[in-house]
């Protein structure tokens, strides 16, 4: 049991400490980006903290990976999918 407990807390510190290095890694290419093109301090600013406030809102999952397999199946597949998965857990339950 502690076993259990004890790889599960791991994983997750392990997690925690992956994405926090994606963001400073990817913080660290826009400071360089913005640098290497000489953006203007204003828009430097206003370009992090865009930045900052899609990673806090989007818990830096890029929506664009996650919607790519969706895109390539048929539109009606996807709508039907989305449609139908409630209502097939509804019944589960």
């Amino acid at each position: 049991m502690h076993a259990v407990v004890f790889g599960n807390v791991t994983a997750i510190i392990q997690r925690m400490y992956s994405r926090r290095s994606l963001y400073q890694t990817k913080l660290r290419d826009l400071k360089d980006f913005l640098t290497l093109h000489q953006i203007p301090k204003e828009m430097q600013q206003r370009m992090q903290d865009y930045f900052q406030t899609m990673w806090s809102l989007n818990h830096g999952i890029d929506i664009h990976e996650v919607r790519e397999p969706c895109v390539l199946a048929s539109p009606t597949d996807t709508c039907t999918d989305l449609v139908l998965l409630p209502l097939q857990l509804s019944f589960v339950m």
